[in-house]
């Protein structure tokens, strides 16, 4: 999963192409720590953009957005570090989900999470070493 200092980076590629998921269907990224954060995208449309949600108490409250996503063949994103509350060497862990009508298809991983730490200043010089 490629990132950078400041942002964590989500590529999924489909089996079947997205043209043939509903107008209905979105992915929703999971993250569970440092803060319970979603994000909502649509599948399908020209200019699509992801919507941040907060949890507050059982609910979850629109926090933001993120402009950095993208759906043709593939479905790409790109999500601030600082929008999900993480600094560096936080551990974040997350998990994305497809859904349609409000009902999960698919998600990866089936089980757990994925865990992703936020580099410090000098990883990229670290990662040449």
């Amino acid at each position: 999963m490629p990132f950078n200092r400041d942002y964590l980076f989500l590529r999924i590629d489909p089996k079947v192409p997205f043209d043939e998921f509903g107008e209905d269907a979105e992915f929703s990224i999971f993250i569970s720590q440092p803060a319970e954060t979603r994000i909502n995208c649509p599948v399908k449309g020209e200019h699509i953009k992801g919507v941040l949600y907060g949890r507050v108490g059982d609910d979850w409250k629109e926090t933001g957005e993120v402009a950095d996503a993208s759906v043709r063949d593939i479905f790409e994103i790109g999500v601030p570090f600082r929008s999900l509350g993480a600094a560096e060497k936080d551990e974040v862990h997350l998990f994305v989900s497809l859904t349609r009508k409000g009902e999960e298809i698919e998600r990866c991983p089936w089980r757990g999470y994925i865990k992703v730490i936020v580099p410090t200043e000098n990883f990229e010089a670290m990662m040449w070493y």
